[in-house]
């Protein structure tokens, strides 16, 4: 981590420190929340870096979120339309 990135957080943190006559402390929640943030910030960055070009590219990186996330080998096909009618449609009822 380079030593601006590492102040930058330094000073992120010390905003949440209670700071007493015995010393500064955090929370671990703050903490967790921070680490958080940040990792939400590093996708962020990696993915606007390098927008898709096309929607076949978005599918293709939506599928290997998915398996990375544990949705298995058969992710189905992202982004095809559902038929909005059964395929043996059935008779009105109202005649």
């Amino acid at each position: 981590m380079p030593p601006d990135e590492l102040s930058n957080d330094l000073q992120d943190v010390e905003r949440y420190a209670i700071h007493t006559s015995k010393g500064s402390f955090i929370k671990v929640e703050d903490v967790k929340r921070l680490m958080t943030r940040q990792k939400i910030e590093e996708a962020l960055s990696e993915v606007l870096s390098d927008p898709p070009r096309n929607l076949a590219q978005a599918r293709a990186r939506s599928r290997e979120y998915l398996k990375e996330q544990g949705m298995g080998p058969d992710v189905p096909d992202i982004g095809r339309a559902i038929p909005a009618s059964e395929t043996n449609p059935q008779p009105s009822s109202r005649t």
